[in-house]
């Protein structure tokens, strides 16, 4: 796995930022150079990760929640465990996956606010 190399501007605020990055770091957005990650915690204290996967047409892209969703669900786990959520993007990135991630998480997961956290590359 080819790795982007983004880093915090200071220590990582916390875990979930943390695996947050690491996913960002593992996207794959070679055509709009907007690396992005995403980090999901349940109530029993799992953590998933997904990254932004992207397609020469942008569409149909996998964002970072979806590909976080999809291992939380293969674990078993419902949308109703769902406790906390991080994105990390680059700042300045061409795209943004806040929007879309913030009305999906509503959509699943309504009583979760969503963290964003910028990562430099």
């Amino acid at each position: 796995i080819r790795k982007t190399n983004l880093s915090f501007a200071a220590a990582p605020p916390n875990p979930l930022a943390s695996a947050a990055l690491d996913a960002a770091r593992r996207s794959y957005a070679p055509y709009s150079q907007s690396p992005s990650g995403i980090a999901i915690r349940t109530d029993r204290g799992q953590i998933y990760q997904g990254c932004y996967i992207e397609n020469v047409a942008f569409n149909p892209s996998l964002s970072p929640l979806q590909t976080a969703l999809v291992q939380a669900i293969a674990a078993g786990e419902p949308y109703s465990a769902i406790s906390g959520a991080t994105l990390v993007e680059v700042r300045g990135a061409k795209i943004s996956q806040k929007p879309v991630t913030e009305a999906a998480l509503a959509a699943v997961a309504p009583k979760v606010k969503l963290t964003t956290v910028l990562a430099q590359a």
